[in-house]
Parts: structure tokens; C-alpha cells; sequence
């Protein structure tokens, strides 16, 4: 299997035949990047952005042997690109900046990954700021890209999070394995969704514990009442550690079981 630079998410199901779900909870634990592929279809919310470096030499060297590339789209590191707008290095408080338009792919900052793993993959605002994809062993003299938002512009992302090619192979060689290797993992997998089910059932036996008549109401009720209390059974995520519709169901599957 040929590894490109960047995957869709819905590629990634397809190719390796893993849920979204758990694609966000692996960039959620730091194991692998969520980011954004900025091609064809960010013609249509195109926004300009600082793009930070350590060294304005650096820089200047790396200027010189991009305008070779007749496409305009200049490589900087991995699978990220971008189109210069202006080359003058400018300053503010975060360093050294130019003007440019993101290319390729770029992963996000932490706290929006952690946004997107909260809501379930349904980002409603653009990241802070983008980080390059970073080749190994390769000291990248570009720090990051802050985007320049227009206020009247509506920049929505919703379900355009991406994969590195890097991060592609990562998962590739963890996931598609020999089928020994495949049963272990298998096994692996299960005892890692274990806890969180466990604790999702004794959230809900403490609130039907609380209240007799959670024991008649609806499992969709049930599963209401248990985000609403969430900052209680999970103070620092504030959120249960599975998606709305797998609760449902593994709520719904346990009341069948008990009955």
C-alpha cells in the first residue's frame, strides 16, 4: 500500500477500517495528529496567516530554492506547504512572521484536538493556531501558522479533520498486522474500552440509585440525565469517555441483559 502525504479521515475508515471514534480518541491519548488538508476545497474559506520562524537567515536561504517551484506552492516540511503572499519578515510578541496561505497538510493545536475528541469529531471553530508537519530528524526552522480571521467571514471546519501520511503508516503498521497479531490486539483493544464502559454502568446504577424513577424512564432519558451529571462522575473531563449513541446503546444492551 502506497503511504500519501495526508489522508481524510473518511479514507482512513475505508483503508484500515477504523471508526472515526477511535481515530479521535488515539489523537485525544497524543499517540497520533489531527489536522487539516488545505487543498481544492479551501478555496472557499481561504484565510491568510503569520507564519512563525526561528531564523530570518534560515529563512531567507529557504526563500531562495522555493521560488524554483513554478506551482507556487512551497514545501516546508512533511506533508505542509505554503503560497507566500509576503516575504518580509515582520515581528510582534510572538516572534518572527510572514504572510502566507496555508498548503498541504497542517496539524492542529492541542486544545482543539481535544475540542474535536469532546464533541465527538464535530469541530464548530477553526483552530488557534496550525503546527507543520514535521519530517524525522529534520530541524524545521518553521515554528507554526496563526491564522488571520475576518470577522465576517463564516470559516467553518466541520468534519474536515485529516491525517499525516506519517501518522497513516503509524496506525498501518498497528493496525494491519498478521492475524495472530490481529487476535492480541484485538484482545488489547477490548481491555482498553473495558474501563470506560465499566465506569459509564456505575454512573448509571448510582443515578437510578438516586432516584426511583430512572428505573421506568427511557434508556434515552437515562443517557441524557448521565451527560448532564458528567461533570460529577468525571470532574476533570466533564464529559462521559464515550460518544453519545455508544452509551445509548450499551446502556440500552445492559437493561435487556438485567431484565
Amino acid at each position: 500500500m502506497i503511504t500519501r502525504e495526508f489522508y481524510s479521515l473518511s479514507d482512513v475508515e475505508k483503508l484500515l477500517g477504523i471508526s472515526s471514534g477511535d481515530i479521535y480518541y488515539l489523537a485525544y491519548k497524543g499517540e497520533i495528529k489531527l489536522g487539516a488538508i488545505f487543498d481544492e476545497r479551501s478555496k472557499s474559506y481561504t484565510f491568510k496567516s503569520k507564519i512563525y520562524v526561528r531564523n530570518e537567515d534560515e529563512f531567507n536561504h529557504w526563500l531562495i530554492s522555493a521560488r524554483s517551484n513554478i506551482n507556487g506552492d512551497r514545501h516546508i516540511s512533511g506533508g505542509s506547504y505554503i503560497e507566500v503572499i509576503s516575504d518580509s519578515i515582520l515581528f510582534d510578541s510572538e516572534g518572527r512572521y510572514f504572510y502566507a496561505y496555508l498548503k498541504g497538510y497542517w496539524n492542529f493545536d492541542d486544545k482543539h484536538v481535544f475540542i474535536i475528541y469532546d464533541a465527538g469529531g464535530d469541530e464548530e471553530e477553526w483552530p488557534t493556531y496550525f503546527s507543520p508537519d514535521i519530517a524525522p530528524n529534520e530541524d524545521c526552522n518553521f515554528i507554526k501558522a496563526i491564522p488571520v480571521y475576518e470577522d465576517d467571514i463564516d470559516y467553518m471546519i466541520s468534519g474536515t479533520a485529516d491525517l499525516s501520511g506519517r501518522d497513516f503508516d503509524k496506525l498501518k503498521r498497528k493496525y494491519l498486522q498478521s492475524p495472530q497479531m490481529k487476535s492480541a490486539q484485538s484482545l488489547s483493544q477490548q481491555e482498553r474500552r473495558a474501563k470506560p464502559r465499566v465506569e459509564i454502568l456505575q454512573a448509571v446504577i448510582s443515578i437510578m440509585r438516586s432516584d426511583i424513577s430512572y428505573l421506568n424512564c427511557t434508556v434515552t432519558k437515562l443517557t441524557d440525565t448521565l451527560f448532564d451529571r458528567a461533570h460529577i462522575y468525571w470532574p476533570e473531563e466533564k464529559s462521559p469517555p464515550l460518544e453519545y449513541e455508544t452509551i445509548k446503546k450499551l446502556i440500552s444492551d445492559s437493561l435487556k441483559f438485567g431484565s
